[in-house]
């Protein structure tokens, strides 16, 4: 997820890349073909929009037909154009990148989700590995609360064994949905209450305990990131259900 900090920066550069590179290319205006121009002011739109930001990516190619017209059509620093070619020229331009910056964004969006599901995979068989090789239970959980805590970017994850004196949380379920008794909660909007939601662990038909998941405020999550949660917590379902029922 892309920090709020980051995002400020994508902006700036979303406003200023274009305009200055349109104002580094007036001496050679006179030489260059508008349509060179142009189609290098959109290499600046891409490489805003190669970050995923799809508003910033937007607002680049707005700028960067902006900037085409004040500083490369005639009358010069003005935002008139006297030639109907410049006019196609910048309304292309805008077309051109608000496309091709669209294009980049799911490309680069489709990369992130392509990654992110090699790393959950690999997550997936790594905590099946320490239950197929019979590692201790103990050791099994504190992998199942570090590997949550890195799926989600989860600011606490610990396990809690089932108590009557448990505090009554939202439950994640194997779909992904967050309950909080007969009631929907909208992670995707809302991220995880700010209290936590749970994800029950259980074996052979026997609640075993409960993971407590805590992120950072207003987060959010969708039904599929949680859904591998809920799958992780499995895996450690199965490494409970070895343990004497004396520990």
């Amino acid at each position: 997820m892309t920090s709020r900090h980051s995002d400020r920066w994508i902006v700036v550069a979303a406003l200023v890349a274009p305009v200055v590179v349109a104002a580094a290319l007036i001496p050679w205006r006179d030489d260059l073909v508008s349509t060179n121009i142009a189609l290098l002011l959109v290499v600046v739109v891409v490489a805003v929009a190669a970050t995923g930001h799809r508003a910033a990516a937007a607002l680049a190619a707005l700028v960067a037909a902006g900037a085409f017209n004040f500083f490369h059509t005639q009358p010069y620093y003005s935002l008139r154009i006297n030639s109907s070619d410049d006019v196609e020229t910048a309304v292309l331009l805008l077309v051109v990148g608000l496309a091709v910056g669209e294009l980049a964004v799911r490309g680069q969006k489709a990369r992130a989700v392509a990654e992110r599901g090699r790393r959950d995979l690999a997550s997936l068989q790594g905590l099946g590995a320490l239950v197929a090789e019979g590692e201790d239970a103990d050791y099994v959980l504190l992998a199942a609360e570090a590997e949550l805590t890195q799926l989600l970017q989860l600011a606490d994850c610990h396990f809690e064994a089932t108590h009557a004196d448990n505090k009554i949380l939202p439950v994640i379920h194997r779909d992904g949905s967050v309950k909080w008794g007969p009631n929907v909660w909208e992670t995707e909007r809302w991220g995880l209450p700010t209290d936590g939601a749970t994800i029950p662990v259980w074996s052979r038909g026997a609640r075993l305990g409960r993971f407590v998941l805590k992120a950072p405020l207003a987060v959010p999550y969708t039904s599929a990131e949680l859904a591998q949660a809920v799958a992780l917590v499995d895996q450690a379902g199965a490494a409970l259900a070895r343990r004497p029922a004396n520990t």
